[in-house]
């Protein structure tokens, strides 16, 4: 017995056999069991929530999606801002632009406009009024002029300038139909472009002012479109006078002189019906002497049209001359 006892001791007394992490048997099993729950919990408690994790990427997201949005609406603020700007800018340079003008850039405006000058523009209108700037200048000196370019014709009236015969003065000249495109555009000053390519009419009234102050011996005339012109054919001009009482009519060709300047050149008279050429006498006199020229060339110097641009086509339209302009080096506040 006390053999069993002692065995029974022994056995006692021996240690609990611990099962091995590769144990398999349902004594492992207990164990996990009787700390099981509170291992499971700190091993969840050692690994991130997922959702906790997607919120933190969702946040993430939104914040910067945000950020973007706002810095590209800060970014497309400014560019439209900048954009107007340009808009009173061009006004204050051509002051005389009819309220309908449209003004267009190209690409984004603002890193020009930080640069000095605007890589290119255009403008279309339906009037650009010269006499409220012109060279007088008085747009660029003062900076008075509204941007709708009002009360420009009071300028010239002021001035007092007189017309030189080569028709230099027109009393601000008006230009209609304008289609005009610039590049290198200083914002500033005189505001200078480094070129300018425009198309613009000038009306028959206009055309008479011109002939007059050119021709300042002929008799008053009435013109307007004889044949209209084309690509091929710039079309004549029909004066309408009287000679000694009796109706008579000039046909003028207008073309491009050398110099950029408009030539009108008088190529036969009627009167009472009988066409003369113009090398032809009446009464011993040069026909053309009796509407008061002594040539048949009628000059209107490069001086008389936009200041800086030179003329490069003419044809004849319903409306009056219709003008192909171009120049280096524009200043536009002394157009």
């Amino acid at each position: 017995m006390s053999g069993a006892a002692g065995g029974d001791r022994a056995a006692a007394a021996s240690p609990p056999a611990v099962p091995s992490p590769d144990d398999d048997s349902d004594g492992a099993g207990d164990i996990s069991g009787a700390g099981g729950a509170g291992g499971a919990a700190r091993q969840q408690r050692g690994r991130p929530p997922r959702r906790r994790r997607r919120r933190r990427v969702i946040v993430a997201v939104v914040v910067l999606l945000v950020l973007v949005l706002a810095a590209g609406g800060a970014c497309v603020g400014a560019e439209l801002y900048t954009r107007s700007r340009v808009v009173s800018v061009v006004r204050s340079a051509l002051p005389g632009l009819a309220a309908d003008a449209r003004v267009t850039t190209r690409g984004l405006v603002l890193p020009q406009v930080l640069g000095g000058e605007l890589d290119s523009l255009s403008v279309t209108a339906g009037e650009l009024d010269l006499s409220s700037g012109g060279a007088g200048g008085q747009s660029a000196g003062s900076g008075s002029a509204g941007p709708d370019g009002s009360d420009g014709s009071d300028g010239p009236d002021e001035s007092g300038g007189s017309g030189g015969s080569d028709g230099s003065d027109q009393g601000g000249l008006r230009l209609l139909d304008v289609d005009a495109s610039l590049t290198s555009i200083g914002l500033s000053g005189s505001y200078p472009a480094g070129s300018v390519d425009a198309t613009a009419s000038v009306g028959w009234d206009q055309v008479t002012t011109m002939v007059a102050a050119a021709a300042p011996d002929t008799p008053d005339m009435a013109v307007e479109a004889g044949t209209v012109g084309s690509d091929e054919d710039p079309g004549t001009i029909a004066a309408s006078t009287s000679v000694l009482g009796l109706a008579a009519s000039l046909t003028i060709v207008p073309t491009v002189t050398d110099d950029g300047g408009l030539l009108l050149d008088v190529t036969s008279v009627t009167v009472r019906g009988t066409e003369f050429g113009t090398d032809d006498t009446v009464f011993g006199r040069p026909v053309l002497s009796y509407v008061g020229l002594d040539t048949h060339e009628i000059r209107v110097g490069a001086d008389a049209l936009p200041q800086g641009l030179s003329l490069t086509r003419v044809s004849v339209t319903d409306k009056g001359l219709r003008l192909a302009l171009s120049g280096s080096d524009v200043e536009l506040a002394g157009l």
